[in-house]
């Protein structure tokens, strides 16, 4: 039996939300994560009341030390990269643990989160672990919390949007990280040169 071109539509349209959801975004949310770090404490909760562990941690092994990644990452935040400028310096523990807040209203306005909390915000930690491994390698894991009202939008928001949206950002970002670690552990003037030249 034919039911016509906009029930298949229809059809078509929830099978690709269907594969979207059972095989493409499990991949996407824990690119080059472990089990055990998407489980496992993350720190930073303490940071965000109210908030909860985001949806995606994404992870890379770095042949570098702790110490030659460090430089890379907190060039991020206010006053630095550009692309960060919403992001303020939240927690900072040199060579261990980067932690960059954004507080604002869903007119895209900061506010303080210490005063009373608005009817509708989105408040986040977007942050960065490094672990030191044997041999001189770091591993380096991106995950955050995540508070925002009202919250029947989130999982709205977090799926449709800000998934893939941090998937293509966060991937490709972590992989510049780690060539520009790798490199500044070959080559330290690498590290100079790029930061002189900015």
């Amino acid at each position: 039996m034919h039911t016509g071109p906009l029930v298949d539509l229809i059809v078509f349209l929830l099978g690709l939300v269907g594969a979207y959801l059972l095989l493409v975004r499990p991949r996407l949310i824990r690119w080059g994560a472990t089990d055990d770090e998407i489980k496992r404490p993350y720190p930073g909760a303490q940071l965000i009341p109210g908030g909860a562990r985001s949806s995606t941690t994404m992870a890379i092994t770095i042949d570098a030390p702790p110490a030659a990644v460090w430089p890379w990452l907190v060039q991020m935040g206010v006053d630095r990269a550009v692309w960060y400028t919403w992001w303020e310096v939240a927690a900072l523990e040199p060579e261990q643990f980067l932690g960059l807040r954004m507080s604002l209203d869903l007119r895209g306005r900061r506010f303080d989160p210490k005063r009373r909390p608005l009817r509708f915000y989105t408040d986040s930690l977007w942050a960065f672990q490094l672990v030191e491994l044997p041999g001189g390698r770091t591993r380096l894991i991106v995950s955050g919390y995540w508070a925002f009202r009202p919250r029947w939008m989130r999982p709205i928001v977090g799926v449709l949007l800000l998934e893939p949206s941090t998937w293509i950002m966060q991937a490709r970002q972590l992989t510049g990280i780690k060539r520009r670690a790798e490199r500044t552990a070959r080559d330290p003037q690498f590290l100079t040169a790029s930061i002189s030249s900015a």
